[in-house]
């Protein structure tokens, strides 16, 4: 079982440093205009830049990855320990207002403009 950790671990730097080695010998070296030209997906840009992101956009995002994970660990929870009812109202309750907001209220992207 070592040995075969220390094969790994010697291949893995091995495969780095061959890496290293050929991104030295090949990369383009020198300052060029197009170095400094920002790129979207390999596209050079026209007209004016844009209007920065607002923050709420990305903290919406943020907040959705969380609460996708706390539901799924407190589902698995309330599968696996028996306490189905209580954990998954507390969980359910949330998201339904949540819902109820969204379904009932203005949409968010109204809001902002």
């Amino acid at each position: 079982m070592l040995v075969a950790f220390i094969v790994f671990v010697v291949a893995l730097i091995a495969t780095v440093l061959l890496f290293w080695l050929i991104a030295l010998l090949y990369a383009p070296k020198g300052d060029s205009i197009a170095k400094e030209v920002p790129y979207e997906c390999a596209v050079p840009p026209e007209g004016p830049l844009p209007k920065k992101t607002n923050f709420r956009y990305y903290f919406f995002g943020i907040l959705f990855l969380t609460m996708d994970m706390v539901g799924m660990f407190v589902a698995l929870e309330a599968l696996t320990n028996g306490k189905f009812g209580w954990i998954f109202v507390i969980f359910i309750l949330p998201l339904l207002l949540a819902i109820w907001h969204i379904i009932g209220g203005k949409r968010y992207v109204d809001q902002v403009s």
